[in-house]
Parts: C-alpha cells; structure tokens; sequence
C-alpha cells in the first residue's frame, strides 16, 4: 500500500470510529477509558494520526462499537440502518443482539 493510500486508510478508520462514538453517545473521555488510553490518545485515533491496536479494537466489540465498520467500513449484521419518521436514517441494533 503506498503511503498516501494509507494514511487515507487511517484518516478513514478515524472518522468511523467517532462515528461509533457518536452513535453509542460516548464523549472521547469515555471511549478513550474503554482501551485504556488517555483521551488525547483517542483524538489521535479519531484524526487518523495514529492507530488502535488488535487488543484495543478487542475492547471496543462488547462496548458496542461495530468493529468491523471501523476496519472496514462495512457495517456487520448486528447494527442496522433505520428509516426514522422525520424521513431521516439512523443507526439501530436488533434486540437480542448483545
């Protein structure tokens, strides 16, 4: 992968993991605890100039966080996209699926 493509992938990772954070309503404090950083660190994380690794990644699964959308981008089966009455969309998880 050439250097600009990955830092393009970080950048990306970055913006859908305060996507998740987002989606779960956790500030960057909260999120950073869940891996054991400080919340700096997590900033770095967001804006792609660092990135988490496997263990912390491990972490964030039973928090709820959609690990593979923040690797991949794509969403797994657990979360779901909702049609909300505003005619808006969210985000939601089927129940039982903890």
């Amino acid at each position: 992968m050439a250097r600009l493509e990955k830092t393009e992938a970080k950048e990306a990772i970055g913006r859908r993991l305060a996507q998740e954070c987002s989606r779960l309503k956790l500030s960057q404090g909260a999120a950073a605890a869940i891996v054991g950083c400080s919340r700096r660190s997590w900033g770095y994380y967001e804006s792609g100039s660092s990135s988490l690794d496997s263990l912390q990644l491990a972490l964030l699964d039973p928090a709820g966080f959609d690990v593979l959308y923040i690797v991949t981008g794509r969403r797994s089966r657990r979360v779901k996209i909702v049609q909300r009455q505003d005619g808006g969309k969210a985000l939601s998880l089927p129940a039982g699926s903890d």
